[in-house]
């Protein structure tokens, strides 16, 4: 299965002239799955680059909190969190699920069809 690779802006809390701390590079270079991490110039939020196959957006959220670097999150924001983290539960799960035989053999639909609308009319 290939990666669904998934690029998001998260809130962090850096001071101004601080790069990404070592302890966040560290915590990411030990997980599977984060492709890249940049700051957003001189602002509070890294881009991290991931695939979703191997490390998602709650998980993400949890390293930068252990690590002490999440702002505190207003409810507004945490919906905003619940909404992704269930969005990409469903990408998942959807990746990873068989393939209907209407979707991926659409001739077979259409037998299928026929066949019962010969079995009705027979």
């Amino acid at each position: 299965m290939n990666g669904l690779i998934r690029k998001r802006i998260f809130p962090v809390v850096l001071s101004e002239s601080e790069e990404i701390p070592k302890e966040v590079q560290d915590a990411f270079q030990s997980r599977s799955g984060v492709l890249s991490v940049t700051r957003e110039g001189d602002r509070q939020r890294l881009t991290i680059e991931y695939d979703l196959m191997k490390i998602d957006a709650r998980k993400i959220l949890e390293v930068l909190r252990n690590a002490e670097r999440i702002p505190s999150l207003g409810v507004l924001a945490k919906l905003h969190w619940s909404l992704i983290a269930f969005g990409e539960e469903n990408e998942r799960d959807n990746a990873n699920a068989p393939a209907m035989s209407c979707c991926s053999n659409p001739d077979a639909l259409l037998d299928r069809g026929r066949t019962q609308h010969a079995a009705h009319h027979g």
